[in-house]
């Protein structure tokens, strides 16, 4: 077991130095002049717990235990970064069944992108998206919600929304690029509370820590604001362009 889990680490390692080193050094521009050198931040993490075994697994082994460890460099100013993985899991064999312990190991590097490459393109009919080619400053931002909100309602007929709610547009926050402060997710729930639609939120973005609590604090005291005219505020938009089968604004 300590031979199998110091291999793990090591072909962890090599994985990441590999395309760390391949990118780190000064590159050379057209002129033939040395570019600065790219700098990485290296975010380390180890989590454990308990697994559960799927499949034909599960029919001969118990539950066991799992440990991941992973190593992310990020590169600023950059939409992507380099991430590598380390996966262990561990299950005992039922008593009275004929077999042995698994013991299953994973080993995964590959890079990281935070934004979508190329151009939007809507799958369905109904659904709409809306791209940025600059930072949005807050009238920009809010204007765009309260449009999609109106068209949601008014044109597609919308009974019930469902809201992934991303933290990580505050100023800060080390995978995003936008500047708002908390303050910006009180307008998104007034927003949301003026649409008169029940709403699901499933909270999936946001990784300046120190921030989480304000921002969700803040979208939960515009969601319950008992007078939500910030929307009434916001004049409707002309959609600029139709592409396949939905629309991008």
């Amino acid at each position: 077991m300590r031979y199998r889990t110091s291999l793990a680490s090591l072909a962890l390692s090599l994985a990441l130095a590999v395309p760390a080193a391949a990118q780190s050094g000064p590159a050379a521009s057209p002129s033939g002049v040395s570019s600065p050198a790219t700098t990485y931040y290296p975010l380390y993490g180890v989590s454990g717990g308990i697994v559960v075994p799927a499949g034909r697994l599960g029919e001969d082994h118990t539950a066991g235990y799992g440990l991941e460890g992973f190593v992310e460099f990020a590169v600023p100013n950059q939409p992507y970064a380099l991430r590598g993985e380390g996966i262990f899991q561990r299950f005992a064999l039922k008593s009275g069944r004929a077999g042995k312990d698994v013991s299953l190991f994973s080993i995964q590097a590959h890079p990281v992108t935070n934004v979508a490459g190329g151009e939007i393109s809507p799958a369905t009919e109904r659904e709409v998206a809306h791209e940025y080619h600059v930072v949005p400053d807050r009238g920009m931002y809010l204007e765009t919600v309260a449009d999609l909100l109106r068209e949601a309602r008014e044109d597609f007929d919308a009974r019930a929304l469902v809201l992934s709610l991303g933290y990580d547009i505050v100023a800060g926050d080390p995978h995003g690029s936008w500047e708002f402060g908390p303050e910006i997710f009180a307008d998104l729930g007034r927003l949301l509370a003026a649409s008169e639609l029940p709403i699901c939120v499933v909270q999936e973005g946001g990784y300046a820590l120190e921030l989480l609590a304000e921002c969700a604090e803040s979208f939960a005291s515009g969601l319950l604001d008992d007078s939500p005219h910030l929307a009434l505020q916001v004049p409707a938009r002309d959609f600029q362009r139709q592409i396949g089968n939905g629309r991008i604004q």
